[in-house]
């Protein structure tokens, strides 16, 4: 079987969310938050 690295979300101090992937977190633009809708 593969071995699957670890991929979750945790929420940061500022209320934002951090993408963790393989022991690194990467930050999360609002901006992808905000065209999820099609609304511009």
């Amino acid at each position: 079987m593969a071995n699957l690295p670890e991929l979750h979300f945790v929420q940061n101090r500022c209320g934002g969310m951090s993408l963790v992937y393989e022991g690194r977190a990467y930050k999360l633009k609002r901006a992808a938050k905000k065209n999820i809708g099609g609304a511009r």
